[in-house]
């Protein structure tokens, strides 16, 4: 039980020190980052805001996860606040900086440590070294490319195996799922936990269905069904507490019975709901 429980906490202190240190490669023109394992699966990714003081991170799948907002700093400390998609404080991050040496703590909105305890790590030129209680856990190394930006993160154990890595990416933001067929066009937007907005674009006035099946097919919830005007217009989809058991689902959406959009989507308890 023990090694389960220092495994989650070093995997939640590599992705705190990954989600805050963005600030050596924000501030230039990266505007996303995609989180893969060293298998090469897809995790998650986020996407940093014009000015670098903020960023949002969100699931493989698009599902939004949490936006996080510098709020101070002075070149020897910063704090970082996240907040969920209802805008409540969910992690505060701390960072003091001494010469190559900085400290990391993170605390709850009930300030409890997230971490067992502040984490350390050491600067060596673009590596790290990752520590806590005087115990090197990980090492992390920032690569640049041949124009000299820094367009990936490895991240790795003592002994050099990559644990995870992150690509850097300057091109615009890509989290939006599309489709074209016979001129209508359907966007999907994750808008938050249990919460999307559909873009369409009829060519002629049309019927609208949008339902949500299992994996298995089953058709388990009709959210919408309605005729629609030609031309561009929105949709907010949002998938009550109870409607649904949490889950990855497939939203479809028809028009005149004929299925343009079915992209896998994940449902999951929400405190409050909508």
């Amino acid at each position: 039980m023990s090694i389960l429980v220092n495994t989650c906490r070093k995997r939640k202190i590599v992705f705190g020190i990954l989600f805050s240190f963005f600030s050596l490669v924000s501030a230039g023109e990266v505007k996303r980052a995609d989180f893969f394992d060293a298998s090469d699966n897809h995790l998650m990714f986020i996407t940093f805001a014009e000015d670098g003081n903020s960023y949002e991170v969100f699931m493989s799948d698009s599902t939004f996860v949490r936006k996080v907002a510098l709020v101070k700093k002075d070149g020897k400390n910063e704090k970082a606040v996240s907040y969920n998609f209802n805008e409540d404080t969910s992690f505060v991050t701390t960072f003091s900086y001494n010469s190559t040496n900085t400290e990391m703590s993170v605390r709850d909105e009930f300030r409890n440590d997230q971490l067992g305890g502040k984490v350390n790590f050491k600067e060596a030129g673009d590596s790290y070294e990752v520590s806590q209680s005087g115990n090197v856990f990980n090492k992390m190394n920032y690569e640049k490319n041949g124009s000299g930006d820094y367009n990936r993160i490895n991240v790795t154990d003592n002994s050099g195996k990559l644990q995870y890595y992150v690509k850097l990416g300057t091109t615009g933001i890509a989290r939006l799922k599309s489709v074209l067929k016979n001129g209508n066009a359907a966007v999907l937007h994750s808008k938050g936990p249990n919460c999307f907005e559909l873009k369409l674009r009829l060519q002629e006035s049309a019927h609208i269905n949008c339902d949500i099946f299992s994996l298995s097919g089953r058709n388990v919830a009709k959210l919408f069904s309605k005729d629609v005007a030609a031309g561009s217009s929105r949709e907010m989809v949002r998938v009550a507490n109870g409607d649904v058991a949490n889950g990855v689902y497939l939203l479809s959406l028809a028009i005149n019975g004929k299925k343009v959009l079915n992209e896998k989507v994940l449902i999951q308890g929400v405190k409050g709901g909508f």
